[in-house]
């Protein structure tokens, strides 16, 4: 399933700020309710979707996560469907902001992230892409600062 990303706002159908039953009945597939995380005490994960669901403590949209076979799209490139590499560098044209670590990399200005977990792949897709929303990084402000 393509999700077309605009920063801060959402991805596809998926608008950050959504209540959880919102969400569920937007992506209308079967998930199963996960305890662990940093970002929440409960996360929707819609594993046949590769969409993970973050809420915050409103029990409102707040993260998401694209994995495999997600197709998360930003200016028409499927950020899981290039190098590691193609993502970092496109993050910088659009963000301006590139921030690495041994985890990835992210722009602050854009709110998305690629997950890298070994620097050997970096000519690979990433694991997987985050797309934060409002207020994520006031309340990490440790990622990407």
């Amino acid at each position: 399933m393509k999700f077309e990303i605009t920063p801060y706002v959402g991805a596809g159908r998926l608008l950050f700020g959504m209540d959880r039953a919102a969400v569920r009945q937007t992506m209308d597939a079967r998930f199963v309710v996960s305890h662990r995380g940093e970002f929440s005490a409960e996360k929707d994960i819609f594993a046949k979707l590769g969409v993970l669901a973050n809420y915050d403590d409103d029990d409102r949209l707040y993260v998401v996560e694209f994995a495999d076979p997600a197709e998360p799209i930003l200016a028409g490139v499927n950020l899981l469907g290039e190098s590691a590499n193609a993502v970092k560098a496109l993050l910088q044209l659009m963000g301006g902001d590139l921030k690495e670590d041994e985890s990835g990399a992210g722009s602050r200005k854009l709110g998305i992230e690629v997950w890298i977990p070994y620097a050997d792949e970096a000519e690979q897709p990433g694991h997987s892409i985050l797309v934060a929303g409002p207020g994520y990084y006031e309340k990490h402000p440790w990622r990407w600062a």
